[in-house]
């Protein structure tokens, strides 16, 4: 899967592929040696846009709210970023800029994932990313920023969310 997605990244779109191990995933069968082939758009983190060298794929809306892998909901973090968010929901900054990443290439990721063999469904991830928005207002939660500093996700959220 990993090489075919590098392909497709090299092929369609004329982009680097970097070799990487996400941290602490393996697929059915793998070994702790095995590594995976993951593309990118680009070679920065999604969140703090400095440049990687080793990455994380860091689900935006975490693992343990959305138990499906949608490639929509796939970013390049590097691994203090993504050790840092953990499971938490992101700050507005990121939301806007997750939501106009999606917007902007979403013809493309759509066919990634289709080449790839991965679930592609943009209208149901945005139906989560308002579902989780939503009660992390209604519960106040608070959405993470940076390393250690995170802000209450609240009213203003929703006109990003168009909810």
């Amino acid at each position: 899967l990993g090489e075919t997605l590098c392909w497709i990244y090299q092929t369609y779109f004329d982009v680097h592929a970097t070799v990487a191990r996400p941290f602490n995933v393996y697929g059915p069968g793998m070994m702790p040696k095995d590594f995976r082939v993951l593309p990118n758009f680009t070679d920065r983190c999604f969140y703090c846009d400095r440049f990687v060298n080793d990455f994380d794929v860091d689900h935006f809306i975490p693992h343990s709210l959305f138990h499906r892998n949608l490639i929509e909901n796939f970013v390049i973090s590097c691994p203090r970023c993504n050790r840092s968010k953990s499971d938490t929901l992101a700050a507005k900054v990121h939301l806007y800029n997750w939501l106009e990443f999606l917007n902007k290439h979403e013809n493309a990721i759509t066919e990634i994932g289709n080449d790839a063999g991965i679930l592609s469904d943009n209208l149901s991830m945005h139906s989560i990313v308002r579902w989780s928005y939503s009660n992390a207002i209604s519960s106040g939660s608070r959405g993470w920023f940076r390393a250690k500093q995170y802000e209450l996700i609240d009213q203003s959220y929703k006109s990003l969310l168009k909810i």
